[in-house]
């Protein structure tokens, strides 16, 4: 991970770890590795696997879709629990234009994994050509985005995902897991900082308003 760029881009931008021969080395050296990989990014799953054992189960099923049930399953994808239980991240509450925002961050080597929520819907019409707008400047820095999206004109989740530039069209999910809201995960490079920043702020911009006021 130090000394190979690409490796560290690799265990950033992956949903799930899996840490070999873990019998060949001490205790020590596992618990660093796995700081490391957890400062690149708190909301991927780490596993050990000791004399190469380990489940056909655990090296596979970590996209949306759940291979067992064949459904979405948004909770696991994202991945956003793992975070609670991590001591190596900041975390920041904003509350700016009426939604109420999680905003933390967390660097590992000149690259960082950023959560941005929201409580409220947003207005789909204008928040998107924003985020594109911001992914189109940005792409080089943002290794990976993928999230869910509360958006005012359909209540069912909207599930965004894409690799610098590169993104899937989204998908309407039938319904949530719990209590609607909007989660983003931004994975970047150094200097990606900047674009959580202006994540967030789009979030705030673009809430919905579901009482217009007569005028």
């Amino acid at each position: 991970l130090h000394d190979h760029p690409v490796a560290r881009r690799q265990a950033a931008m992956a949903d799930r770890r899996i840490v070999t021969k873990t019998d060949s080395v001490d205790t020590n050296t596992v618990e660093v590795l796995e700081t490391s990989l957890r400062n690149l990014n708190a909301y991927a799953d780490i596993l050990q696997v000791t004399n190469g054992a380990i489940s056909v189960g655990q090296l596979f099923g970590m996209s949306l879709i759940d291979p067992a049930t064949g459904k979405a399953d948004l909770d696991r994808w994202l991945n956003t629990a793992a975070q609670q239980t991590d001591g190596t991240h900041t975390h920041q509450h904003f509350r700016a234009g009426g939604p109420h925002l999680n905003f933390s961050g967390g660097h590992g080597d000149g690259m960082g994994t950023w959560l941005i929520e929201g409580v409220r819907p947003v207005d789909w019409t204008r928040f998107s050509p924003r985020v594109g707008e911001i992914i189109n400047q940005y792409g080089d820095l943002l290794l990976r985005l993928k999230g869910v999206v509360w958006t005012s004109v359909d209540n069912r989740p909207l599930v965004i995902h894409g690799v610098q530039r590169i993104f899937h069209a989204p998908i309407r999910l039938n319904k949530w897991p719990g209590h609607p809201g909007t989660t983003l995960v931004a994975i970047g490079c150094a200097g990606a900082e900047r674009v959580a920043e202006l994540l967030k702020r789009v979030l705030e911009d673009t809430v919905a308003d579901l009482n217009p006021q007569s005028v």
